[in-house]
């Protein structure tokens, strides 16, 4: 008796995984914005003080350019987590 052969054909998403999908990557996506936006809001104002402290920072150190990515990867990664748990706590 033969083995029988994996199908080599790509298995077919359900139209709920596909919404689901692009619910997270917008989340994500929003999130980096977001990020962003504090990242600029928080450089460009002497309110918080984050220029300053970056600006005494060694010059091969932290930049503002670090600053802004730290943020919005944090950002993203916050809002990715919240959007899966409102994806699925939508079920319940």
């Amino acid at each position: 008796m033969r083995a029988k052969k994996p199908s080599t054909r790509p298995r077919k998403l359900s139209p709920k995984a596909i919404t689901r999908m692009i619910a997270l990557a917008s989340h994500a996506t929003i999130g980096v914005a977001v990020g962003l936006g504090f990242a600029f809001i928080a450089t460009r104002s002497e309110v918080f003080g984050i220029r300053r402290a970056l600006a005494t920072l060694d010059p091969s150190g932290f930049r503002a350019f670090d600053f802004a990515v730290t943020s919005a990867l944090a950002f993203g990664i916050v809002a990715t987590i919240t959007g899966i748990a409102l994806t699925f706590g939508e079920d319940d």
